[in-house]
């Protein structure tokens, strides 16, 4: 059903301003350009074939022109948000972000899919050691959050918890902040936060990490350290050593970190300075990506 002749004229003259197309461009070989303003001005109804050759030069949703109500932002989203969600549930943060970017419509449902896609990759870069990167996703979804009724706290939870790990782990001497209640949606999340509390508290209860985790490993080696007794350091070298080659994933990167931090403490305290300089080198490498 069509529109009003000159509400679809209108319609089709101000999306064609906007875009700062002429008469002549926007009509092309489709119709005369006379033709094109005989249907802007409302004189003439142009045929569904021919909506659909101004709708796809517009990048506009034909359903725009078929409907009285309703403005062009529901309809642009009405054909790119299953794509959107799409790219989402791939896995495809960045150009599930990408296509938010260029639909460029913001209301509470495409709020909440950038403020999950946003921290969805601020996650990756934190386990990947780009830091830098991961705060300024963490920080874009806490902002995109706010502006959206659909995000609930376990969301605003886990973004502010990341946020503060990556405060300790580059400033060494800021206090953690303590864990807030996990619920079952933040599961996914549980080991890499709890992890970095460990760290920061050595004497906390590791029982809560699953058997084959490689964080738990490194986590029942610390416990074991004995900076007083040589033998027991070399030890602990040799195991700490087995354990970084199973850490290779770029996904462990932070892992990875901690163990040169432990490798190159107690190869020094047991005198095996060649593996203490090669730790300090890795350890150092890694700390400039992790701050880049």
């Amino acid at each position: 059903m069509y529109l009003k002749d000159d509400m679809l004229g209108k319609k089709i003259k101000t999306l064609r301003l906007e875009r700062k197309m002429t008469q002549a461009e926007l009509a092309g070989e489709t119709i005369t350009r006379n033709m094109l303003s005989q249907i802007e001005n409302g004189v003439a109804q142009p045929s569904v074939s021919t909506i659909i050759d101004l709708a796809k030069k517009l990048d506009t949703p034909i359903e725009y022109f078929f409907s009285e109500n309703g403005d062009l932002d529901d309809f642009k989203k009405l054909g790119a948000i299953a794509k959107i969600k799409k790219y989402y549930a791939a896995g495809d943060f960045a150009k599930c972000i990408s296509r938010l970017d260029a639909l460029g419509v913001s209301d509470d449902e495409t709020e909440y899919i950038y403020a999950k896609a946003y921290f969805a990759r601020g996650v990756e870069s934190y386990r990947k050691g780009m830091l830098r990167s991961a705060v300024t996703f963490l920080e874009a979804s806490l902002s995109h959050g706010e502006r959206s009724v659909y995000v609930d706290d376990d969301l605003g939870t886990m973004t502010r918890q990341y946020l503060h790990m990556i405060e300790y782990i580059s400033t060494k001497d800021t206090p953690l902040v303590s864990e807030e209640p996990f619920s079952k949606r933040c599961e996914r999340h549980r080991e890499d936060i709890l992890y970095i509390h460990a760290i920061a508290d050595n004497t906390r209860d590791i029982c809560f990490f699953g058997e084959d985790s490689l964080y738990k490993a490194h986590l029942s080696l610390r416990k074991s350290f004995d900076f007083s007794d040589t033998a027991r350091m070399a030890e602990a070298v040799e195991a700490l050593k087995a354990l970084l080659t199973k850490c290779a994933s770029d996904e462990l990167a932070v892992l990875r970190y901690y163990i040169y931090c432990d490798l190159e403490k107690l190869a020094s305290g047991c005198g095996d300075y060649k593996c203490a300089y090669e730790c300090s080198s890795e350890r150092l490498l890694l700390a400039e990506t992790m701050n880049h």
